[in-house]
C-alpha cells in the first residue's frame, strides 16, 4: 500500500467513515474511521456511554448495514445482559414504537406500591424478535452459563470497576 493506491481508493470512495447520522459530525470527523481509536471524556453522569451507544454504535451499526464492523466494547461499570437489555429498549421503540425501560424488560421495575411489574406477552414476543433480530447480530449468542456460542459484531468485555 502507497499513497497513490489511496488516493485511487478514494476516488471510489473507500476511504469514507462508517456515517454516524449527524451530517456536521460526520464533516468533522469524516465517518468513523478505520483503524482510528475515539475517546470520549467528560464529567461523571452526563450522557457519555448513551451518546456513544446511541451514536458510535447502534447509529452505525443501522445507518451502514453492509459494513464489515468489529466493535470492541468495554464497559467498566455495567454487564453485558444489562447492556443488551438497554439496547433492546431502544430498538422495542425504534422497530415497534414502543417506550419500554430496560428495568421493564428485566422484570426489575416496580410499581409506586413495590409491586414487580411483569413484561407482557405481547411484549415479550418483541423482545423474542429484537434478539433474534437485532441483539444476537450484534452481541452474539449467549448460553445459560455466559458462554458465547456465536460471535456478533461487538466483542463485549466487562471489567468491573467504577471509575469515580
Amino acid at each position: 500500500m502507497n499513497l497513490l493506491t489511496e488516493v485511487l481508493r478514494g476516488r471510489l470512495g473507500l476511504n469514507q467513515g462508517l456515517n454516524l447520522g449527524l451530517p456536521k459530525l460526520n464533516s468533522i470527523l469524516n465517518g468513523i474511521q478505520k483503524k482510528t481509536s475515539y475517546t470520549i471524556a467528560a464529567e461523571k453522569k452526563v450522557g457519555k456511554t448513551a451518546y456513544v451507544d446511541a451514536l458510535w454504535v447502534i447509529n452505525a451499526y443501522l445507518l451502514n448495514p453492509n459494513a464489515k464492523i468489529k466493535w470492541i466494547y468495554f464497559s467498566f461499570e455495567i454487564d453485558r445482559i444489562s447492556k443488551e437489555a438497554k439496547y433492546a429498549a431502544y430498538f422495542m421503540w425504534h422497530d415497534f414504537g414502543v417506550e419500554l425501560s430496560d428495568n421493564y424488560i428485566l422484570g426489575k421495575e416496580v410499581d409506586v406500591n413495590g409491586n414487580r411489574i411483569l413484561i407482557s406477552d405481547e411484549h415479550l414476543e418483541m423482545i423474542k424478535t429484537i434478539y433474534q433480530n437485532r441483539i444476537i447480530p450484534l452481541f452474539g449468542e449467549y448460553d445459560d452459563e455466559g458462554n458465547r456460542t456465536k460471535e456478533g459484531v461487538i466483542d463485549f468485555i466487562e471489567d468491573k470497576i467504577n471509575p469515580t
